[in-house]
């Protein structure tokens, strides 16, 4: 084997390596560095980072189009325009002022799952929404969750506390379960613009939109 090993000696505060696609960056006290051969080069813009800790570091662009998604710790995202990094998806921090972002993956469809302390995972859209959110209310074991990878079957792998859990993302199904509150045996089902409404022997259930369109792990 003539793989070698070359230990380079580096000042202290540098975060931990980010992948994207073929390019490697990490974070200085001034900023958000590339890593090109032994040198480190400030990415144009990086410098509003300063003071804040990037957790995530994901692909935006596609093509020739490089540009990435930075998300801070503080759970504050942004795109990479040009020199500079704008902010994006404002609208999940609304109510959450406390969230905690942790880690994210890009996914084969163009949004990304953003792994969270307090609401699960939340795949969110290239226009900044959230389109669908994974966490105890579809049967995660719990919502604070430390990692997350996508694999090659459509699937995200989840870190958690209390173990790993994998969600199928792209299934076409969704499960309702006592885990979701619905009744062990029912009646009849409707599905009335968008919300699905189901007869139980205790009464009526309904299931909004973004439950629906969620799915158990």
């Amino acid at each position: 084997d003539d793989t070698k090993l070359t230990c380079r000696v580096t000042e202290p505060s540098l975060s931990r390596i980010f992948q994207v696609n073929d390019r490697h960056y990490v974070q200085k006290k001034t900023g958000l560095m590339q890593m090109t051969g032994d040198t480190l080069r400030p990415v144009p813009g990086g410098e509003r980072f300063t003071g804040s800790e990037i957790t995530m570091l994901l692909p935006y662009g596609s093509g020739r189009d490089e540009s990435l998604l930075v998300g801070t710790r503080d759970f504050r995202l942004f795109v990479q325009s040009g020199g500079a990094f704008v902010p994006f998806a404002a609208a999940t921090r609304e109510g959450h002022a406390n969230e905690v972002l942790l880690r994210g993956a890009a996914l084969p469809d163009g949004t990304f799952a953003l792994a969270t302390q307090y609401r699960g995972v939340l795949i969110v859209d290239r226009d900044g929404r959230v389109v669908r959110q994974f966490d105890q209310s579809v049967g995660l074991q719990a919502t604070h969750v430390l990692s997350v990878l996508h694999d090659r079957d459509g699937a995200l792998w989840l870190g958690l506390q209390s173990g790993i859990s994998r969600v199928d993302v792209g299934s076409p199904f969704s499960i309702f379960d006592e885990d979701f509150g619905l009744e062990r045996e029912w009646r009849d089902i409707l599905n009335h613009r968008g919300t699905l409404y189901v007869r139980g022997y205790k009464g009526l259930f309904a299931a909004e939109p973004p439950a629906v369109a969620g799915a158990a792990p």
